[in-house]
């Protein structure tokens, strides 16, 4: 696990013993109780701080997916290209013509799950998740139509100078949503 990736068990462990370290010295008013609720209450503190100011790379791809999700509605087909690796051109087609194909009216991330390899110089990384999309469909012969679906997106991703760029994508048939009710 990361370090500082999430210090709410380490703060609340803190929380606890300055709890215990207060009912102690209340009962027996020794000066030790009272440094050591101090320094408990120190410690959660601390851990809480550094986990807001440490970014780790788990979460600064837990973060890139709904930015990117936002700008797809938004319409910003500039932000996504740039978290694709730029050396990577038929990615980028290949992303261009999604993007021309389909204009999404939302973009949910239900489920992300990133799996983190390698040396954190050379870092490595997977994200799958299951995004709920809906929005318009633009077919081959210009005739379009709204579009309400499940996909399933494999992510792979390499750390380039401090931030993570997308260097593959695969994306299972998108399942379509129904929600009209059997008649």
């Amino acid at each position: 696990m990361m370090p500082f990736h999430d210090a709410w068990p380490w703060a609340l462990g803190c929380a606890v013993v300055a709890a215990v370290s207060l009912l102690l010295w209340s009962q027996a008013a020794q000066r030790a109780f009272l440094v050591a609720m101090a320094a408990a209450l120190v410690g959660g503190v601390g851990c809480l701080l550094a986990d807001w100011l440490v970014v780790t790379d788990r979460e600064q791809i837990e973060i890139l997916f709904p930015r990117l999700a936002h700008a797809a509605e938004t319409g910003d087909t500039e932000a996504i290209l740039a978290a694709l690796d730029p050396t990577l051109a038929p990615l980028r087609s290949e992303a261009e013509l999604a993007l021309r194909e389909f204009r999404p009216e939302e973009v949910r991330i239900t489920r992300l799950d990133v799996t983190l390899r390698g040396p954190a110089a050379a870092r490595l990384a997977r994200a799958e998740m299951l995004i709920h999309t809906r929005g318009d469909a633009r077919g081959a012969g210009g005739a379009s139509g709204p579009v309400s679906a499940l996909i399933d997106l494999t992510v792979d991703l390499r750390k380039d100078g401090g931030r993570f760029l997308i260097t593959d994508f695969e994306a299972d048939a998108a399942r379509p949503m129904d929600r009209r009710r059997p008649e």
